[in-house]
């Protein structure tokens, strides 16, 4: 059933299953399918709790937390992060409850105007995950001292890129 082009339907192109197990191995997890008694099909995903730092989705592959209110903004991150596995939050606070959830390697943080609570917001991400690396976007030089790193809120693909190369490639 997930062999890519099988599919039971006329017009289907076999391909939607065959992707989905696709990105659920790429991230360490299962797909698994199963009749429901009363007709109909169940899929349940499988995802571990902790991301593995080897084999299918580990090395290489940073798992970033983009929190960044300003949507055109976001987008031009999220675009620039290429391969990254990115979640997103639209606030500090929706940040901290995924990082309770999620192992997040990278957190991007910015955008007009979210400067002035950097410092809180950056000491409390170290209280719930201490490994993860923050990276300050568009805030002035003394707000992005607690930060690991820092881009122009106008940064280029090539400023992001470098920033992302100083990055680990495995998190422990």
């Amino acid at each position: 059933m997930f062999d890519p082009f099988f599919s039971t339907k006329e017009r289907g192109s076999g391909l939607g299953l065959a992707i989905c197990a696709s990105i659920v191995q790429t991230h360490g997890g299962r797909l698994k399918a199963a009749n429901r008694e009363v007709g109909g099909a169940v899929f349940t995903v499988e995802l571990p709790a902790r991301r593995r730092t080897g084999g299918p989705g580990g090395a290489g592959m940073n798992t970033v937390l983009v929190v960044v209110p300003d949507e055109a903004l976001r987008a031009r991150v999220v675009t620039a992060l290429g391969d990254h596995s990115v979640f997103l939050a639209q606030s500090d606070a929706e940040a901290l409850k995924t990082l309770r959830l999620i192992d997040i390697d990278v957190i991007l943080r910015g955008g007009p105007g979210v400067a002035a609570e950097l410092e809180s917001f950056i000491a409390r991400v170290k209280d719930v995950s201490p490994a993860a690396l923050t990276v300050a976007i568009g805030a002035p030089g003394d707000e992005t001292a607690a930060a690991d790193f820092t881009l122009p809120l106008t940064f280029t693909h090539r400023e992001l890129d470098g920033t992302c190369a100083t990055w680990p490639t495995s998190f422990g």
